[in-house]
């Protein structure tokens, strides 16, 4: 029986999990078998730690693969690059697990009418950005080691 507390939710609808309700209480957030998942696969081999990042999109979750393993959304392939977007009736496999989202009127997804959505580009471009700053981060960190002991 659904919780009314958690509108939005995914259920199990064929896997090793039948019937398991995950409600949906904060965006973004992952689905794959490690515990801190929101949607924690924990029976099927084939899903990934953190295999799914999900974010709330204006009636729906935008669902983008967090891994190399695939992930299907209404039988179409989500990617990294390429995301998907599901919507209340809709499904998503993940490894050997279809999972089905079941939004209520007053739910999470209803509820992000009118906010700022991430396009596939801008994601790209910030996750670009993150690189980039890693990696430069990491080759100040070095030279000031190398640097360092060569002025001592």
């Amino acid at each position: 029986m659904r919780n009314p507390d958690y509108p939005d939710c995914f259920v199990v609808a064929n896997g090793p999990e039948d019937g398991t309700e995950f409600p949906i209480v904060r965006a973004p957030f992952y689905i794959g078998r490690d515990p801190s998942c929101a949607v924690n696969i924990r029976q099927d081999e084939a899903v990934r730690d953190f295999h799914v990042l999900v974010s709330a999109v204006s009636d729906g979750y935008r669902i983008r693969r967090n891994d190399d393993a695939p992930v299907y959304v209404n039988g179409k392939r989500a990617g990294m690059l390429r995301s998907r977007i599901v919507r209340s009736g809709g499904q998503i496999r993940v490894g050997n697990t279809l999972l089905c989202l079941i939004c209520a009127d007053d739910g999470l997804a209803s509820r992000s009418h009118g906010i700022d959505t991430q396009s596939d580009l801008s994601w790209m471009a910030t996750q670009a950005a993150r690189g980039l700053l890693h990696l430069v981060t990491g080759l100040v960190r070095f030279l000031t080691r190398v640097f360092g002991r060569l002025l001592v």
